[in-house]
């Protein structure tokens, strides 16, 4: 990504795009309808015959040698030529559109992927923060209930509070772990690497998207 630069939404939509293995696979059919395009305008080629019969033996006064030759082809083809031809150029159109659906579909997953990653390294880190001051807390508190300043009510409050941080740090941190192997999973790279973002990542907001009525029309004309 660039020495001191993370992984923005952006680039890990081009990134999915490039090195998914789903897409990757799927983009192989393409080759396949072309290869089809290609075969449904190939006529079959025409049949050349001959034959050729010699006298062997018997009574061969007056007798001569036999030829035949022959020419066929198979009109059916021909015929077809132009539905096939048709058939396939639509069937390569339908695959077209499909690895461009798939492609879409993978860009914006990894782009929200790196969103939810962004934002649970921030909470992981307010989290974080908020255990540790509560462990501090603790620790006062221990002091004054020695000083008797606190009762033991005081104490229970403290710890129940701290280790309530802790269920946080570490729920979080399984989401965070979850949505890595997610994006490394829609990036095409291995579970184990571990992929830093870029800073200040922003989620998109409501008012950057178009109005409802403005997103639907002519939706059928242009889903992608």
């Amino acid at each position: 990504f660039g020495e001191g630069v993370g992984l923005s939404p952006q680039k890990a939509a081009v990134l999915a795009v490039l090195a998914n293995p789903t897409l990757r696979a799927a983009r192989d059919k393409r080759g396949v309808a072309a290869a089809q395009l290609l075969q449904a305008g190939i006529l079959p080629n025409p049949g050349l015959s001959y034959s050729l019969d010699t006298v062997t033996g018997g009574n061969t006064e007056g007798t001569v040698n036999a030829y035949a030759l022959g020419l066929n082809y198979e009109v059916i083809p021909l015929i077809t030529r132009g539905a096939q031809i048709a058939a396939a150029r639509a069937q390569a159109a339908t695959v077209d559109l499909d690895i461009a659906w798939q492609e879409w579909r993978t860009a914006e997953s990894a782009k929200l992927h790196v969103y939810n990653l962004a934002v649970l390294e921030k909470q992981l880190s307010v989290a974080k923060d908020e255990q540790k001051d509560l462990q501090e807390n603790l620790g006062v508190v221990k002091y004054a209930l020695d000083l008797g300043d606190l009762t033991v009510v005081d104490l229970a409050a403290a710890e129940t509070a701290l280790q309530k941080a802790r269920a946080l740090v570490l729920t979080i941190d399984q989401q965070r772990e979850q949505e890595r192997l997610l994006l490394n999973q829609a990036v095409g790279f291995p579970s184990d690497q571990s992929i830093s973002l870029q800073r200040d990542i922003t989620p998109p907001s409501y008012e950057t998207l178009l109005p409802f009525a403005g997103m639907t029309r002519g939706l059928e004309e242009k889903r992608l």
